[in-house]
């Protein structure tokens, strides 16, 4: 018994070096200010509140250097230290509250992000590895990560996403949204202008209200739509092996063009559209249907292609 004293108060000076440091720190801020926020390894929550203040509270490893909190003006600065030679043993897990117009300028390498209810103009957040999470911000978003997913919920500003081997979701109802991923998947629900994506082996899913634009790419992987141009939209969907579904939900008035060189056309426009094949494999599909202001085109080299009408 006495052996196993006699160790445990050894041990104690080395545990406590590893203890972690509560954080609790509050300043007056404006309403309508810029929030820049850097943390390396860890996770940060960003809140949007009435107050004009804004509040940090959480916890740091001992091997954090310091937390620098700086207000001058409209601009406010936090930022987690880390000696380059601990990096990989520092962490840091923070809950940051911000006047709820606040526009915010977040980087990270291995944190993930959380923010909420913050209506700031603009919302900028980069990381390596870490998640993404943003649920009802109203302001335009432009959200990148390496390998990180991102998801963001509640949407009705321009939305910029991008990412490496991440999957991406956006819901909502946003003016726009520009996508891009390597092999993560791409969902997209309620855009309602235009609509940009670009992948190269992802499965990607769109859905959209009376779009102007709608422009879809990917090498290998499916695509799927569901919804609506405007009178005077315009469609293009390009894929190289994967399939491709169009469903319109109400009914349009097209110039219509879709080809594939070796995989089939199946649609339900009965008498208006006719699928001919070409000279060898493949085949194509030519119509205008009403007056014809919008216009779908649609290509795929090896895949096939199903476009509906409700």
């Amino acid at each position: 018994m006495k052996r196993i004293l006699v160790i445990a108060l050894a041990l104690a000076p080395m545990l406590s070096a590893f203890a972690d440091k509560d954080v609790d720190l509050s300043k007056g801020f404006s309403p309508d200010g810029e929030c820049k926020i850097r943390i390396k390894v860890g996770s940060v929550k960003v809140y949007g509140w009435e107050k004009n203040e804004i509040h940090i509270e959480g916890t740091m490893s001992d091997t954090v250097k310091e937390l620098r909190f700086d207000v001058h003006g409209d601009d406010a600065e936090i930022e987690v230290v880390v000696p380059s030679l601990r990096v990989r043993r520092a962490r840091a897990h923070l809950t940051i509250h911000v006047p709820v117009r606040t526009e915010l300028d977040i980087e990270t390498v291995s944190a993930s992000v959380e923010i909420e209810d913050v209506s700031g103009e603009e919302i900028d957040v980069e990381t390596v590895s870490g998640n993404i999470q943003v649920d009802d911000c109203s302001g335009d978003i432009d959200a990148d990560s390496v390998s990180g997913s991102i998801e963001i919920a509640g949407a009705s500003g321009e939305i910029s996403v991008h990412t490496i081997s991440g999957s991406i979701e956006v819901a909502g109802r946003p003016e726009s949204v520009d996508a891009e991923s390597v092999s993560g998947s791409i969902s997209i629900d309620g855009v309602r202008e235009s609509v940009s994506v670009e992948a190269v082996s992802a499965t990607i899913r769109v859905s959209g209200e009376k779009l102007e634009d709608c422009d879809i790419e990917t090498v290998s992987g499916s695509i799927r739509f569901d919804g609506t141009l405007s009178d005077d939209g315009d469609m293009n969907i390009e894929a190289l092996s994967g399939s491709i579904t169009v469903n319109f939900t109400q009914d349009l008035d097209a110039e219509f063009d879709i080809s594939t060189f070796s995989g089939s056309i199946n649609t339900n426009f009965g008498s208006d559209a006719v699928v001919r094949s070409r000279r060898g494999p493949g085949s194509s599909l030519h119509f205008e249907r009403g007056d014809g202001d919008a216009s779908v085109d649609i290509e795929t080299f090896s895949g096939s292609v199903t476009i509906t009408m409700d």
